[in-house]
């Protein structure tokens, strides 16, 4: 148990005198450590002789663990207080802080406490602060999701209200100033209403957030690079402004032997990745250091540049997911694997130690070894998982065909086990049963792993396109991978063929060549355009 003084103007004698216990600093030396931890705890004051005048409140804190109580006034830094009522307090304070709990009770020592009731609080927080009333909630959803239907159409705005439900919980008025902001940074109602239908969630962004975000971003990466990046990357106008401008030097400052060009190549990077513009400069400043603690600078380097992705990983993270691999493969495997998949490195170590035991029960230990560095992914899908997959792979064909079918397509056991078990019996029904059993020896078993009504969709859209549910069987048996197409693609595939190729010679290539329906139209267009610019239109048909 812990005691830590909250009265600034009392000694440490007068209160170990008022209260019998002692104080002593807050057992954390580095406060920031904890600052993402949310605390629950328990306010309570009270006067000794009346103690029927007392109120109890909870609240979050957040930050340095510490509150100031002095003369009436009260502040919290770093904390959210919700509405405790006016209340003045003179004498000093004593606070108890459980180990177990972490709640906080503040007691005076010698103190008189005038505590109203509850009536006579006062003027609440901001909106954001606090609950709404069912109805007030009600009507302020309904008033938020009329006016996302005025600026992205009626079917997108439902779309957006129905992705994004925290957005209706806004005020009205406050929402409508965060767009009429979005649209001043932007220029247009157009590119604001672009950027706000791929990222709603603008809209829970502070005002003053949105519009001090597009000028910081203007002067660190250039007018045109920074209206690129963010049509591109939407949710940069919900970062802060300092956060911003403190990216590039920071990869300047800690990373000169990455970036010898200094600013304009650090400037590449983050146009490239512009989620380094939403991590904080700490996170960027401890991640490489951490790798290079485990394996040198020449390592950490290729890792780096191979994966910028890295700098944006906690340095506690990285340590720990490494941790786990050198444990599970060695040293020197670890290194192999890591640097053919650096995102490993973003893993949680109970993930990456939990997949080893159970590969090696299903392959033996040489052989889940071996499998685990050739398919680094493995020790990302959860060690749960890859039992329930093996198991229901059992139940569906048999222990022996279950195994050839894992070593044939290891990337089954990140399949889901529900969605497994209701594909198998659609699959089955398309195919017939002799190409069925056939086809899962082969790398068409990755199938099962798709979803049985995007299955069912697909099929449909390939009997419109064929004509016939009798010639899209046909080509379904003949390359059962035109599944994995999705019906949208399928439809803008057909469309982009037919105006580059004409219908006729469009039919004749989706009958002989079903998968084509698996590239996406803006594929196939960038692919012909590259042609007929090097061999003629004519030529390139």
């Amino acid at each position: 148990t812990n005691f830590i003084s909250m009265a600034p103007h009392a000694s440490a004698s007068s209160s170990r005198s008022a209260s019998g216990v002692s104080s002593v600093r807050h057992p954390h030396p580095h406060p920031r450590r904890h600052s993402s931890r949310r605390l629950s705890s328990s306010l309570s004051l009270f006067s000794p002789k009346e103690k029927t005048s007392s109120l109890q409140a909870s609240f979050p804190l957040r930050g340095a663990h510490s509150c100031f109580f002095s003369h009436g006034f009260v502040s919290s830094r770093g904390s959210q207080l919700r509405s405790l009522g006016a209340f003045s307090i003179s004498g000093s304070f004593q606070a108890h802080v459980s180990s177990r709990s972490r709640g906080v009770v503040v007691c005076p020592a010698s103190a008189t406490a005038a505590i109203p009731s509850p009536d006579d609080s006062i003027p609440p927080p901001d909106d954001a602060q606090i609950g709404l009333a069912p109805d007030e909630e009600k009507e302020t959803a309904t008033a938020v999701t009329a006016f996302l239907m005025e600026v992205l159409g009626d079917k997108r705005g439902r779309a957006a209200a129905r992705r994004h439900p925290a957005v209706l919980r806004q005020r009205a008025t406050r929402v409508r100033e965060t767009w009429r902001n979005l649209v001043d940074v932007l220029g247009s109602e157009e590119e604001a209403a672009i950027c706000l239908n791929r990222a709603t969630s603008i809209l829970q962004s502070d005002p003053s957030t949105v519009a001090a975000a597009m000028p910081t971003l203007i002067e660190e990466l250039g007018e045109a690079d920074a209206r690129r990046v963010v049509r591109g990357n939407p949710e940069l106008l919900k970062s802060r402004a300092n956060t911003i401008s403190s990216t590039i030097p920071t990869l300047i400052q800690c990373y000169p032997h990455l970036y010898p060009g200094g600013r304009s190549e650090a400037r590449k990077l983050v146009v490239r990745i512009p989620a380094l513009l939403m991590t904080r400069d700490r996170t960027i400043a401890e991640s490489g250091p951490a790798l290079e603690r485990i394996f040198g600078r020449d390592v950490t380097v290729r890792l780096v540049q191979n994966t910028p992705h890295l700098l944006m990983t906690r340095a506690d993270t990285i340590v720990n997911a490494a941790q786990a691999v050198i444990e599970v493969l060695g040293y020197d495997n670890a290194k192999k694997v890591l640097l053919k998949s650096p995102y490993l490195l973003m893993s949680s170590e109970s993930t990456i130690r939990s997949g080893i035991p159970q590969l090696t029960e299903i392959f033996g230990a040489e052989a889940a070894k071996e499998l685990a560095l050739a398919r680094p992914y493995l020790l990302k899908t959860n060690g749960r998982n890859i039992v329930a997959m093996y198991q229901v792979l059992n139940e569906i064909f048999g222990s022996e065909k279950a195994l050839e079918m894992v070593k044939k397509t290891p990337s089954l056991l990140r399949a889901r086990p529900q969605t497994v078990r209701e594909s198998a019996p659609v699959l089955q029904a398309l195919l017939g049963d002799d190409v069925f059993a056939q086809r899962m020896d082969s790398t068409a078993s990755s199938l099962l792993g798709i979803r049985a009504d995007t299955i069912q969709d697909s099929f449909k859209t390939l009997s419109e396109i064929y004509g016939s549910s009798a010639r899209a069987m046909d080509a379904v048996r003949r390359q059962p991978m035109t599944l994995k197409a999705r019906a949208t693609t399928m439809r803008d595939t057909v469309n982009t063929l037919g105006i580059l190729l004409g219908q006729v010679r469009a039919r004749e290539i989706l009958i002989d060549s079903p998968t084509v329906l698996q590239v996406r139209a803006w594929k196939l267009k960038r692919n012909f355009k590259y042609c007929s610019d090097r061999f003629g239109v004519e030529s390139a048909r």
